[in-house]
């Protein structure tokens, strides 16, 4: 038997109305002068004859099918993950959708299996779908390419940071934390969770790395940073004068030594190693000032106290502190002239007034008793202490002189000394007496004494 393919060869009807359909002809050897061929249209079989001279004769028979059709292309969607190596491949199954031919076996094949992550999202795959005889037909369906996997996050190991002495925050980026975090796509971003660090963070702080990559999947990843600080701080200090005239018990404190010291992170404290300087000796004296920071960082500078004072004897004690204010070697408790050098204490007028320094008006009493009770036994002019260049004479009543002194010193005790009486070395009688006393300065002092036993 042969076969041969005869298309639109018949009638115009056939090619309208059967346009993608084939005519199978079977009949016997085309040689002989008549042969006969058979065909089917739809369902209904017919019977031709050909002779020789090209007449066409057409019969019915049985049905017999000559035509044949495509296969239908269904497809549906789909949705692929990528692996960790960044593709996803599909298969042609994945997006038939039930797929079908009426006559037998067909073959399925996409125009795209492979995806990469440029191919994230929806993709449009066409579906073909061929028969045995080459037929086939075409659907088109969407393939979603997701990515589920996420990045791989990885931090550098612990490490320290010191703070700036410029008291600057340390500001550090993503960079300086990731260690090599990858992802099975791409990297998109990265970021902290803490960028900057100043004195308040000193100690260990955890800063966490947060991975993102293009489908959105987020990795973490933490580390540990110390911040330390180091810097000591940096003191100035100012040197200060005490007098002790306006304060025996002064005392300072560090805050009148420094002046101005700074710490990055802040000052806790400032101490002094000498404190006290009440009625010291007088000078110079070197004090040392510590400041330490609210880290315990410690640094110390020095500075000059100089401490005055009135010194009347030169003993760099100030006279406020001294014992012995003008060095005579007499206690003030007992130096009748504490401000002025007077080592014998004399007190001509016995005022409790040392006479280097007794300003006493001058002054006689009306009169004194020599009787040796301790009680005025001696005449006592005061103030006499200013006029010891003196001559002191005293007169009876008839103008004769009883006793005379150059220097008086306050030591008459009624006896007289002049040549010119008949009881010299006696005491004179009880009574009136005139006395005279030139000062130094010739002024010339007169009254009347009286002698009382």
């Amino acid at each position: 038997m042969k076969h041969f393919y005869i298309s639109f060869i018949f009638f115009i009807t056939v090619s309208i109305t059967y346009a993608q359909k084939a005519i199978v002809v079977s009949g016997g050897d085309i040689s002989n002068t008549n042969f006969s061929i058979s065909y089917s249209i739809g369902q209904i079989s017919q019977t031709s004859t050909i002779n020789s001279i090209g007449s066409f004769n057409q019969g019915i028979q049985q049905p017999y099918e000559i035509f044949n059709k495509q296969p239908i292309a269904v497809c549906k969607n789909f949705t692929s993950q990528l692996g960790v190596n960044g593709t996803a491949t599909i298969l042609a199954t994945d997006i038939d959708g039930g797929s079908s031919d009426m006559e037998g076996e067909f073959t399925l094949s996409i125009d795209n299996s492979t995806f990469t992550c440029a191919n994230l999202g929806p993709n449009l795959v066409t579906l073909t779908v061929t028969d045995e005889k080459g037929l086939f037909s075409t659907c088109t369906a969407t393939v979603t390419i997701e990515d589920s996997i996420v990045p791989t996050a990885v931090t550098v190991l612990p490490f320290t940071l010191q703070l700036y002495e410029s008291g600057s925050d340390i500001i550090i980026t993503s960079e300086d934390i990731d260690n090599g975090s990858t992802d099975n796509c791409e990297i998109t971003s990265m970021t902290l969770d803490k960028y900057t660090f100043d004195c308040n963070d000193i100690g260990e702080n955890i800063v966490t790395l947060t991975v993102a990559d293009a489908a959105g999947n987020l990795a973490t990843a933490s580390t540990t940073i110390t911040i330390q600080d180091v810097t000591a701080p940096i003191v100035f200090t100012q040197n200060i004068t005490i007098d002790l005239n306006d304060a025996m018990n002064a005392t300072i404190s560090a805050g009148d030594i420094d002046d101005g010291s700074i710490d990055n992170c802040g000052i806790a404290t400032m101490s002094l190693d000498i404190l006290d300087f009440s009625c010291t000796t007088l000078g110079d004296y070197t004090v040392t000032l510590t400041v330490t920071d609210t880290n315990g960082n410690t640094a110390e500078e020095t500075a000059i106290v100089t401490v005055i004072g009135d010194d009347l004897d030169g003993d760099l004690i100030t006279d406020a502190c001294d014992s012995d204010m003008d060095g005579d070697g007499v206690d003030n408790e007992n130096d009748n002239c504490v401000s002025t050098v007077n080592p014998d204490q004399e007190d001509v007028d016995f005022n409790g007034i040392g006479d280097v320094c007794d300003g006493t008006d001058v002054s006689f009493p009306q009169g004194f008793s020599p009787d040796g009770d301790g009680i005025r036994d001696t005449y006592i002019i005061e103030g006499l202490a200013q006029h010891g260049d003196n001559t002191f004479e005293v007169y009876n009543r008839w103008g004769n002189k009883v006793f005379g002194s150059k220097f008086y010193k306050n030591n008459w005790d009624g006896i007289s000394n002049a040549q010119s009486v008949l009881n010299k070395d006696e005491k004179l009688p009880a009574g009136p007496y005139f006395y005279v006393l030139t000062a130094s300065n010739n002024t010339v002092y007169k009254g009347w004494i009286y002698i009382n036993y």
